[in-house]
């Protein structure tokens, strides 16, 4: 790459492979789109301290009186994109060759090249997420497994391809515009659509993204924003960009309506949160000693039924939360509570969810089903599991967060614990337990009250298993230590694990 454009800086050296995906051109989409933004991040940062300062106090999370017009509108989010109608089984893979290929293969209606919590932000991770996406496009890709040899290609009948970009409210600190980082969000999907939106739209799809961690109706005017711009910048036709939006946040579950309608010329479906959802819960409303979580963070049906009425209302795709184990009882249960289709984490899984769904839903979606009993008061959303906090689970939320954050640190997005998919999601809700159980000095079933010195000494026993294991479990044990004996919660713990990445 030659130079970087003025006012751009580039921290790593820019390999061949870079320079594919840093052009002089898309590094200024990028810097463009980063500067518009700049007011709206700083007010989005402001907001969710203000709301985070008034939840530590003890307030909650509530429906807003003055937006209740558009709650009671008859509004509709823009017509579905012939591609995004039939969701009923999609698969959820970091961007990597193998990965993506697999998926784009595996039979999914969708594949979700996941940034967010799929991908360990490693800059080889990220360059080299972009060019596996440029050659979906140019459908150069392939991938020849260095242990047998074989040769994979893309198939002649590929899942619809959707990007979840990292969140808004994240930095890349290694593109920096103005002596500044530009937002993880706009460095993964800036680049991608750059490089992609046209040849997707030739090709009779879209430049198709899933945005996570919105909180508010403040935060989807914004992406809005992003998006118009981002097409005005491009030449693309108006309301071409074409999003999901992922209700993975508490405060996002009181204002679905309102984030549909700050994107209603944009969006095309709600998707739920699964464990980004639980762990937002306590990211929240964790130093209210009230609100402690006695189990998997698991949050019931009243999210699910007000989500499905909510997108159905609108005339959207409502999708349910990722199968992480056996996709069987989760499909079942998605499909009958009318869902549209159902995220799954591994190809293996793919066959199962579309069984469930052609089974059940003979129709391309059931935005047909009104969801008219679903509640939509405070006190159903905000309803948690309590009861005992068992010894296991606590040693359990240990291991794993352990496990998971060695993997991230030493490049690796997710890891296989005794036969499921733990990811970013599942890294932050466990270590998010682990903190809430120990800030408030949690009884155990076993009758251990939790202080310091006992998680210290579980967490010494973890390592002790894992040390015969090749890789970073010190610097993991050590950054686990930090975040759960903090004495105010960190609200992120991915700034702290790039500092360590391998």
């Amino acid at each position: 790459m030659a130079k970087s454009p003025k006012g751009i800086e580039v921290v790593p050296k820019v390999s061949r492979e870079a320079s594919r995906v840093l052009t002089g051109d898309a590094l200024r989409f990028v810097a463009e789109l980063h500067r518009a933004a700049v007011a709206d991040r700083a007010r989005i940062t402001s907001l969710r301290a203000a709301h985070q300062a008034l939840f530590d106090k003890g307030a909650l999370p509530d429906f807003r009186p003055e937006t209740s017009a558009i709650r009671d509108g008859e509004w509709k989010a823009a017509a579905l994109p012939r591609d995004l109608l039939d969701q009923r089984a999609g698969i959820v893979a970091a961007p990597s060759r193998k990965e993506l290929l697999a998926a784009l293969n595996s039979g999914a209606k969708i594949c979700l090249a996941d940034f967010a919590d799929f991908t360990s932000p490693s800059w080889n991770n990220l360059i080299d997420g972009q060019v596996n996406l440029m050659d979906r496009w140019t459908s150069a890709m392939e991938h020849i497994d260095p242990s047998t040899k074989k040769r994979v290609s893309l198939s002649q009948r590929l899942a619809t391809l959707m990007v979840r970009p990292r969140g808004l409210d994240q930095d890349e600190p290694r593109l920096k515009v103005d002596g500044k980082p530009v937002a993880a969000a706009l460095f993964d999907a800036g680049l991608y659509l750059f490089h992609n939106a046209k040849v997707a739209l030739a090709k009779a799809s879209g430049p198709y993204l899933c945005l996570p961690r919105i909180t508010s109706q403040t935060e989807a005017r914004a992406w809005n924003d992003i998006l118009v711009h981002a097409e005005s910048l491009l030449g693309l036709p108006a309301g071409s960009i074409r999003v999901t939006v992922t209700i993975d946040d508490l405060c996002a579950a009181f204002e679905m309506d309102e984030i549909a309608y700050e994107l209603r010329n944009h969006i095309a479906g709600l998707s739920a949160g699964g464990m980004n959802y639980a762990f937002s819960s306590i990211r929240n409303l964790g130093a209210q000693k009230t609100r402690i979580a006695a189990d998997d963070g698991s949050h019931g049906t009243a999210l699910a039924g007000l989500l499905i009425r909510t997108a159905h209302r609108r005339g959207m795709i409502a999708m349910a939360a990722m199968a992480r184990s056996d996709v069987k009882p989760a499909a079942e249960d998605a499909v009958r509570q009318g869902f549209d289709g159902q995220w799954t984490a591994h190809p293996d899984q793919v066959a199962g969810a579309l069984k469930i769904f052609n089974d059940d839903m003979p129709t391309p979606n059931q935005t047909y089903v009104t969801r008219d009993d679903a509640v939509s008061r405070q006190k159903d959303l905000l309803l948690h599991h309590e009861g005992v906090k068992a010894e296991a689970v606590f040693r359990g939320n240990i291991r794993v967060a352990l496990i998971g954050i060695e993997g991230w640190i030493s490049g690796r997005g997710t890891v296989l614990v005794d036969g499921i998919m733990e990811d970013r999601a599942s890294i932050e809700f466990r270590r998010a337990q682990l903190w809430q159980w120990l800030r408030h000095g949690v009884t155990l079933d076993s009758g251990v009250k939790l202080k310091p010195t006992v998680f210290e000494a579980c967490l010494a026993e973890a390592l002790k298993q894992e040390k015969s294991a090749d890789g970073h479990f010190k610097e993991a044990a050590a950054l686990l230590k930090s975040l759960c004996l903090a004495k105010e919660f960190v609200a992120d713990f991915t700034p702290l694990a790039m500092r360590k990445l391998i």
